[in-house]
């Protein structure tokens, strides 16, 4: 209502008459009102466009985007393999573990459970 009152004051210097000023008042009134909602209208349209714009961008370049193509994987497959076999000979060549009866015979433990008090030389 204070830009009513703000109007009305810039009206009075146009020297119309009361009825054409209440008029032009009400003719201001209403474009202003018809601009708000031609404005709220404009930007719920473009938040939907957004929100559809995101929506096309996850399905552009979500994860399927980002699979391997064939040629990416054959070369991925290759180094998988290669790096597959150079850890099965590193396996291979590892000394075996020793069995659990043959380790540590020095070390007998005691009744006390302190291997330390009952030490026989290897």
């Amino acid at each position: 209502m204070k830009t009513h009152v703000k109007q009305s004051i810039e009206l009075d210097h146009l020297n119309l008459a009361p009825e054409a000023k209440t008029e032009v008042s009400n003719l201001i009134q209403s474009l202003l009102t018809q601009a708000q909602n031609e404005l709220k209208l404009l930007e719920a349209k473009n938040q939907a466009l957004k929100l559809e714009l995101a929506h096309l961008r996850r399905i552009r370049f979500g994860a399927k985007s980002e699979a391997l193509s064939q040629p990416q994987f054959s070369l991925f497959e290759e180094d998988w393999q290669t790096d597959a076999a150079a850890i099965e000979a590193e396996i291979e060549q590892l000394p075996l573990p020793v069995p659990q009866n043959q380790a540590c015979t020095h070390w007998a433990p005691t009744s006390t459970g302190s291997p330390a008090a009952h030490r026989t030389p290897p």
